[in-house]
This record gives C-alpha cells, structure tokens and sequence, in this order.
C-alpha cells in the first residue's frame, strides 16, 4: 500500500497513512521525472562539496517502512518496525537509501507486557550516483504500559555514519519519529516505532 501524500511505501499496514493519516491506495504514486534522476561523477560530487564549504546537507524522507508482529506464551506481544527506504533530493540530483540490516531485540515485564524493538542498523544507497554505506551509531528505545497487561516497546535509530567513496564522510540524523500502537486478544500490545525524516550530511575528510 502507498500514501500519495508523503510518497510512502507501507508493508503491513491497511487503509490509513501512519505518516499523515490520508487513505493509503493501492497504485504506487509516480516517479519522480527523469530532470531529478541524474548523476553525478565522483569527481564532480567532490567538487561540488568544495564548491559548498566542504559539506553539503540534505534532508531525507520515508519512502518504504515494514512492521512485524510476534506473540510469545501466553499473553506477550512483540511488534516491530523499522524504515525500508529514505528518499531526498539537491539540486536536479537524487539520493536514495535502503536499509540492509535491521537490528531486533525484546524484552519481558511482569506478568504480561512484552517489548520488541527494531531499528535501522545498516543503510546503503547512492547519492547522485556515488555509493553510500552507514551504520546506526545511535540507537533509542522507550517502553509504555497500558491497562491492564498491555506493554509497548519500541526502538529507532537515531544516528548514524559512514562514507561515500574515499573522500567524503557521511552522518544522518533522524529528526522526527512515526510510531503506532496496537492491540491484539487479549493481552497482546504492539508498538511500531519507525524513522521518519532525517538530514543527511555530507563532508569532505580532507
């Protein structure tokens, strides 16, 4: 399912954005056109970054989330989710990021709350045609409890790093978190938790 207002891509989900709340349709909304897919050689994304102080900033949106749910014996609830993909654009140029491992972890709180956790734990992607690779640097976790055995975990990532190529150094940073609850019968409760938007910077190591 896809959100044609926030270009969101939702595995799991059912009618409703968790994003924006608009109904989510069936039809994948358009590409962007063909001015804003071009590329950059490695040289000139170099240059442009020298041209531009040394760094460049760009922020970045959900364009694909996947969310898990797991029930344990005998009242405990797990859910899980975590970003698929992150778009964003500079100029005429795109930069597009995939999550490549997700990391996962649980817990359990007396008698019956169960807590899953998922986050984004390695991302790769191009920016304007140029290989990108991070890793989660960051990672941040809440839980909530709801009357009377429903636990809520969940888990983003707030931080990450990695490089471009050989000179170029690279940092995101999450700014804004989507999140969802859920129930299930009769004591299961599952919290969705996902990075929504982030910022992207891009600096020479030079």
């Amino acid at each position: 399912m896809y959100c044609a207002v926030c270009k969101c891509e939702f595995e799991g989900w059912q009618d409703t954005c968790p994003n924006c709340q608009n109904p989510l349709v069936e039809a994948k909304p358009p590409e962007l056109p063909v001015s804003l897919q071009t590329a950059l050689t490695y040289e000139d994304l170099v240059t442009l970054l020298r041209q531009n102080d040394g760094q460049l900033t760009v922020d970045l949106a959900a364009s694909g989330s996947s969310r898990q749910k797991k029930r344990g014996f005998p009242y405990f609830g797990y859910g899980y989710a975590w970003v698929r993909s992150m778009q964003g654009n500079f100029d005429t140029h795109r930069i597009e990021l995939h999550t490549t491992e997700v990391g996962k972890d649980k817990s359990n709180g007396f008698p019956y709350f169960g807590f899953g956790y998922a986050w984004a734990k390695k991302m790769e992607g191009q920016v304007a045609g140029s290989k990108l690779s991070l890793s989660a640097s960051r990672v941040a976790r809440s839980e909530k409890r709801g009357f009377p055995y429903f636990g809520f975990g969940c888990a983003w990532t707030q931080e990450m790093n990695g490089q471009c190529g050989d000179e170029i150094r690279a940092s995101l940073s999450v700014t804004r978190v989507a999140s969802q609850e859920e129930h299930g019968f009769p004591y299961a409760g599952f919290g969705l938790a996902w990075e929504s938007e982030a910022t992207l910077t891009l600096s020479l190591t030079e």
